[in-house]
């Protein structure tokens, strides 16, 4: 039998990442530069950017990650409903870089779509 279980995110932080491969964590393996553009072309707010910069930049990837899924969830449920104000749950802290409430990339999309859909309920 096959083992299908997802890489988890320490083990994608882990990763070398050759300057023309694909993988790994894109909160480590991102130049700056990309990630800034790709966090401004997510349409999050500039002090959420800076926030996600700034533990990029102290090498707080699980963290990063933890702040960049609660601004995107906020996010998409301003875009998805105008009218009411967003909820924007600040994240819990972390106090190092292990304690992330994500354990694998499908752990994070799981818990974006479960919150998304228990907020219109």
């Amino acid at each position: 039998m096959v083992d299908y279980r997802p890489h988890s995110c320490r083990s994608l932080q882990e990763q070398v990442v050759g300057p023309t491969q694909e993988g790994g964590c894109p909160f480590k393996h991102s130049d700056r530069d990309s990630l800034q553009a790709t966090l401004e072309s997510d349409r999050l707010c500039s002090s959420d950017v800076e926030q996600v910069m700034q533990l990029v930049g102290r090498g707080r990837y699980s963290e990063a990650c933890r702040v960049h899924h609660t601004a995107r969830v906020a996010l998409v449920i301003q875009s998805c409903d105008e009218e009411r104000p967003v909820k924007h749950k600040d994240p819990l802290p972390v106090t190092n870089d292990t304690d992330s409430i994500f354990v694998n990339p499908t752990q994070y999309f799981t818990s974006f779509v479960e919150e998304i859909q228990s907020d219109s309920e």
